[in-house]
């Protein structure tokens, strides 16, 4: 009975909240060193509360970050863009050869761009659905504003066409990104936006138009 009610040895556990933190050392450019300082001071934190508080707002904001694509996309949709950033991150790095030019990604080179490509082609086709969209009534399935009825078949690469363009063209009002348009070509960057415009999106979906057009006359010949 005596054992039974000997309080245990040592001082009881603190919160979580105050329990002594790990070391994490790690390097920084002398620049951000100097702005994490400055922003310590202005704080009233120490330079490691500044970075702790820094690196625990990222992972608060990330979070968030999902969250808002699930709830924009919802379930299905955002998992396949899930399933999409994943590929990327892993096929994009492993099949990168080396090209003796520091930080070079997949959309660097060529081979390995083709790879990420087929990859997510790939898991796409795992996900396609079962059921032959040639042998279905487009009509009964397909609502694509501004387009004619006559080239649904080609409505998504049509929609890409006019996507994309708007990306080179954030003045456009055809697209459909409004405001989206320019955030997107700033994260694609100027030498990736140029890669686009190079191609002429423009072009190449009014090409698409008229190749379907040509394809139904000739049918109906």
């Amino acid at each position: 009975m005596q054992n039974a009610l000997k309080q245990p040895r040592g001082r009881p556990p603190k919160p979580d909240e105050e329990r002594k933190r790990g070391n994490l050392t790690m390097r920084l450019r002398d620049a951000a060193r100097d702005t994490l300082y400055s922003a310590a001071e202005a704080s009233g934190r120490s330079l490691s509360e500044e970075c702790e508080a820094r690196l625990e707002n990222s992972l608060r904001d990330q979070h968030l970050f999902e969250q808002a694509i699930d709830t924009e996309l919802g379930e299905g949709t955002a998992g396949v863009l899930a399933l999409i950033r994943e590929i990327v991150k892993r096929v994009g790095t492993d099949c990168v050869p080396y090209t003796g030019s520091p930080g070079a990604t997949w959309l660097q080179h060529p081979v390995a761009f083709d790879q990420v490509a087929k990859a997510i082609n790939l898991a796409l086709e795992a996900l396609r659905p079962a059921g032959d969209p040639k042998r279905l009534r487009l009509d009964e399935m397909l609502w694509s504003e501004g387009l004619a009825p006559g080239v649904w078949p080609r409505a998504g690469e049509i929609r890409a066409a006019l996507l994309i363009d708007a990306v080179v063209d954030p003045d456009s009002a055809h697209a459909g990104l409004g405001p989206r348009a320019r955030p997107i070509a700033k994260k694609l960057g100027p030498k990736l936006v140029d890669r686009i415009s190079g191609k002429d999106p423009d072009k190449i979906g009014r090409g698409i138009i008229e190749e379907v057009r040509r394809g139904g006359v000739e049918e109906g010949k």
